[in-house]
């Protein structure tokens, strides 16, 4: 199987920055993400990604460790800045994102993440956290 096998995706501008939407296409796990991110990494300019994460109505099982391979990734690549936007219905994936962040700020990676049940506060979240860089 590929990753268009598991994943929907497309680029888009948004503030003048290229920024990746992606929506699993069903039950995801660490290695899925994993080798999604690994698949796009290259295609992220400038050392920083703008990522906008669609999970509403899918299983997305994402570990420690599987966040932990996706930062292992992004910086292999010369990612050295991520900043993701999760559209969700789960609450949970709030405490996720915080967890999520924790784990970066221990590995001196720079990750801004947050939640949101609406794709257009999503993108509008994005929007403004583009602006200022």
């Amino acid at each position: 199987m590929t990753v268009a096998d598991y994943f929907d995706w497309e680029w888009k501008q948004l503030a003048g920055k290229s920024c990746l939407s992606v929506a699993p296409l069903g039950m995801v796990d660490d290695d899925r993400w994993i080798t999604f991110f690994s698949h796009v990494s290259d295609n992220f300019p400038d050392g920083e990604a703008f990522i906008i994460v669609d999970v509403r109505g899918v299983e997305d099982k994402v570990s420690w460790q599987g966040f932990d391979g996706i930062i292992d990734v992004f910086k292999k690549k010369g990612v050295e800045s991520v900043v993701t936007s999760v559209i969700t219905t789960d609450q949970h994936h709030d405490v996720t994102a915080k967890l999520f962040r924790g784990l970066a700020d221990q590995s001196g990676f720079d990750l801004q993440i947050d939640t949101f049940t609406a794709p257009d506060s999503a993108k509008h979240w994005m929007v403004e956290r583009i602006g200022p860089r």
